[in-house]
């Protein structure tokens, strides 16, 4: 590998590589066709609300429900709004105004 300023490093090992993704953008094919792809779900409300009391014991049980569902309702209205910008975007690639 060349890294700038330093020249180039040899491994003497392969490499152990984690590629994350927010799927923003598609991981095209010929990747994960040489990886092990593992899509990792959220976590339900119940999970999340069960991470959030192991960090903050001191809070109530209803909130930290009402934390866990606030940041799965965020998450949401984020992807919906992406989700919505996009297919705009696609609609008028093809059908420009004129």
């Amino acid at each position: 590998m060349s890294v700038p300023q330093m020249g180039t490093i040899k491994a003497t090992k392969p490499p152990f590589t984690v590629i994350t993704s927010n799927q923003e953008r598609f991981l095209g094919y010929p990747l994960r066709r040489r990886a092990i792809y593992l899509q990792i779900e959220h976590p339900t409300v119940q999970v999340e609300a069960a991470i959030v009391a192991r960090k903050t014991p001191e809070l109530s049980h209803e909130l930290h429900c009402f934390i866990a569902g606030l940041v799965k309702r965020s998450a949401r209205i984020r992807w919906t709004s992406r989700h919505r910008s996009q297919r705009l975007s696609t609609l008028q690639e093809r059908w420009p105004s004129r």
